[in-house]
């Protein structure tokens, strides 16, 4: 599991993430949550480019 959010989310508050990666925590579930300070619910830009880099990065090492 990856999850990207954003801490000045206007639609989903930023706890949720945590309670997330809790919940998936406590079933087992590896990943990684990653809070994007000051970023809304879409993002854009040299942030977009590195979480889309990360990503794949991401699915590479997991999926193998």
């Amino acid at each position: 599991m990856l999850l990207y959010q954003g801490t000045k989310d206007s639609l989903v508050p930023y706890d949720q993430a945590i309670q997330m990666a809790t919940a998936l925590t406590k079933a087992g579930v590896g990943g990684r949550v990653e809070l994007l300070l000051g970023i809304d619910h879409g993002w854009g830009g040299k942030e977009m480019e590195r979480t889309v880099r990360d990503t794949f990065a991401f699915f590479d090492e997991e999926l193998k």
